[in-house]
């Protein structure tokens, strides 16, 4: 059986090799925003493989290639080959966040409050939020003086917690593997996004295995109200006592490689083996923190760096001499922040 990997994240592509444990996989790199015909992808796909029969082949998507995906991998079904990608449905509440909303409300899921209409007012602290963004783009605190400046968004609450995420694929037999929780830290009113924050995924402390158990509910009811497949990451806010859902993204997300990497898991195995639901334990000390240089990796993938660099290790200890191979430069990297809040929230 050979598999063919479709691939539009474009930093994906350094390092998802090691997270697949078989051999006869093929990767091949899409642009995201280029809109491929059929034939093109029936092309490439001929140079790899001239048989359908022994071929199984999987869209990995990144946010804006996830409809030109689907419509993609329909036709290749319509051409008899075996080809796997997100589901419409799931993909409607990924790309756009007022459906989302919708949704959550719809179904009793808690969110932070919002609102469509932008020109009511607003008496508490609300964020104005790209209806179609992903990644923090486009998010700014309200003002009442540019009209323009407001088509295409929404309102959500500001409100101050915790923030964390959930990565989970779906089989087609709709059971759910669960990967560890990745903390991304406070959230703050200068909407620094998570992406440039600290992150930590590892073996739990008490506090942490409650907030995990709760979080994996939600993901759990949201995936079971909902047609899905793949990997879907969920967003979440602790408040001091609440537990809200703020966004539900239906692809590979940039918290996926420092939850794989805390648990061991080979994670597109998913795809290849069609594994059983479970939970993923932690059993590796994983942080991630924001990275600016070239591409790298090490051999035994204890260390890569993309667009941002994730270390991973039995210990803190052996986390912070590979931070610093790639930060030879102390000043570059804030190590008591890093030790503090792993030793707060890790069972170490």
């Amino acid at each position: 059986m050979r598999h063919i990997f479709f691939l539009a994240p474009q930093s994906t592509s350094f390092w998802i090799d090691g997270f697949i444990s078989k051999n006869d996989f093929v990767i091949v790199e899409l642009d995201e925003k280029h809109i491929y015909e059929i034939d093109e992808i029936l092309q490439m796909i001929n140079g790899i493989a001239t048989e359908t029969n022994d071929l199984k082949i999987y869209f990995i998507s990144s946010h804006n290639s996830l409809m030109r995906d689907y419509h993609l991998s329909k036709s290749l079904c319509e051409l008899g080959y075996d080809s796997k990608c997100q589901r419409y449905d799931m993909i409607q509440l990924g790309i756009d966040k007022l459906k989302m909303k919708y949704f959550l409300q719809n179904n009793s899921i808690n969110t932070p409050n919002w609102t469509e209409q932008l020109y009511s007012m607003v008496h508490k602290s609300y964020l104005l939020k790209d209806r179609y963004g992903t990644a923090a783009e486009g998010i700014a605190h309200l003002e009442k003086n540019n009209f323009n400046y407001y088509k295409g968004k929404y309102l959500e609450e500001f409100r101050n917690g915790i923030e964390y995420s959930v990565n989970v694929f779906c089989n087609h037999n709709k059971e759910l593997i669960l990967y560890p929780v990745v903390w991304k830290g406070e959230n703050t009113e200068n909407l620094i996004p998570p992406y440039k924050r600290l992150r930590i995924a590892g073996p739990y402390n008490d506090e942490f295995e409650k907030i995990s158990r709760e979080l994996y509910k939600v993901c759990k009811k949201v995936c079971g109200l909902i047609d899905n497949y793949g990997f879907v990451e969920f967003e979440f806010i602790v408040t001091e006592d609440e537990i809200l859902l703020l966004e539900i993204n239906p692809r590979v997300s940039g918290t996926l490689r420092i939850a794989s990497m805390a648990c061991g898991s080979h994670a597109f195995d998913n795809y290849i083996e069609e594994r059983k639901g479970m939970i993923l334990k932690p059993n590796r000390i994983s942080i991630e923190i924001p990275y600016s240089g070239e591409y790298v990796k090490s051999d035994n993938m204890e260390y890569v760096c993309t667009t941002r660099a994730t270390f991973s290790n039995d210990n803190i200890d052996e986390v912070i001499k590979n931070v610093m191979k790639v930060f030879p430069d102390e000043n570059m990297v804030d190590f008591y922040d890093i030790e503090k809040n792993v030793n707060s929230l890790l069972d170490i």
